[in-house]
């Protein structure tokens, strides 16, 4: 019994791989360059504080507060602007939840709480954000909800007994694995998924490996599917840079020449058309023609060999009956603010 091609395949690169652990915080200062950790208040006047959500994970959503401290004499609450990119419910003195429509990667501009102030205050008042009457929470792109850490406060006033303490930028997010996928589109762009077959010409399906970790070589197949009336397989284009063997048709097996990130387009598949094809026909990705293969395959950084999905089809000529669905593989999709609500609430 024949092995995949995929395992005769030459590795040319090997890398280690580092997951990084989850550390968010909700952080304040007193301007929207993220850098000064502390406020002068010597003068009746409107104090706005800025709140960013910091840290080294990808976040959907937080709920805290930044409630007036009692050593702040002579300051009153005044309001809030929440970013516009964002959706938020209650108030920072008491409980603010805010959706991030999304998943982002710190930092994230939330947005400016502000105060009024009489100018009376003593030194080394500390602002900092506090727990809600839930808790100091995130919600993260798996949708855990846990709790996280204050930042560094704004210190008004400071003295020499009470410098504000240097912000360090955060670290790099990690990265949120989505599954991997060979998926086919009907442009170079990855954001169709039909193709009109009228008239004589070439056609061609685009071939990407898709997700968000790193990937070394792959295996399966696109053949011509036999609804595809009058349709020849022409050939393939591999991306500039790779290594095959054979051909999309039965068993076609990339190397990309080392450790890549995902998604990358790896291939084309051009097929000359008469324009008989009949509607709804559906070109599919598949695995190799092969008894030995059961599954596409990829190959990962670490010299793993797995099966992966293969996303939607392409199709010929669809009428309203069969239309294609949007293709979302190469672009984020957003968390419902419903679902991210829901969590907070169920704890």
């Amino acid at each position: 019994m024949r092995r995949p091609l995929i395992l005769s395949l030459p590795l040319l690169l090997l890398v280690s791989v580092a997951h990084a652990q989850g550390n968010s915080y909700i952080q304040l200062f007193t301007d929207d360059a993220q850098s000064p950790c502390s406020l002068v208040d010597r003068q009746p006047g409107t104090r706005s504080i800025f709140m960013y959500q910091m840290g080294n994970e990808v976040v959907a959503a937080s709920e805290f507060s930044v409630p007036v401290p009692a050593c702040w004499t002579g300051a009153s609450y005044v309001g809030e602007a929440i970013s516009p990119a964002l959706l938020a419910i209650g108030s920072t003195q008491t409980d603010l939840t805010v959706s991030y429509v999304g998943c982002q990667a710190p930092p994230v501009y939330i947005g400016h709480v502000d105060f009024y102030s009489t100018g009376h205050s003593p030194p080394c008042c500390v602002l900092e954000a506090k727990p809600s009457s839930a808790g100091l929470l995130v919600v993260n792109c798996l949708f855990e909800t846990h709790e996280v850490a204050t930042g560094h406060g704004v210190v008004i006033n400071p003295d020499a007994s009470c410098p504000c303490e240097a912000i360090s930028p955060p670290p790099p997010p990690p990265v949120i694995p989505v599954p991997s996928k060979i998926e086919i589109f009907a442009d170079a762009g990855g954001s169709q998924c039909s193709i009109t077959d009228d008239g004589l010409g070439v056609r061609s399906v685009y071939v990407f490996h898709t997700g968000n970790t790193s990937a070394t070589a792959s295996e399966f197949s696109v053949p011509r599917p036999d609804c595809w009336t009058g349709a020849t397989w022409v050939g393939d284009v591999i991306a500039p840079g790779f290594l095959r063997i054979g051909t999309a048709q039965t068993d076609l097996t990339i190397a990309y020449a080392g450790c890549v990130d995902l998604p990358v387009f790896i291939a084309r598949v051009d097929f000359a058309v008469t324009g008989k094809a009949p509607p709804c026909c559906k070109v599919q990705v598949a695995p190799a023609a092969s008894p030995a293969v059961t599954d596409v395959l990829e190959v990962t950084c670490d010299f793993e060999t797995r099966a992966v999905g293969t996303g939607a089809p392409v199709v010929v000529n669809p009428p309203g009956s069969c239309q294609c669905d949007a293709p979302t593989s190469l672009r984020t999709e957003s968390a419902t603010w419903g679902k991210v609500k829901s969590l907070f609430r169920s704890r």
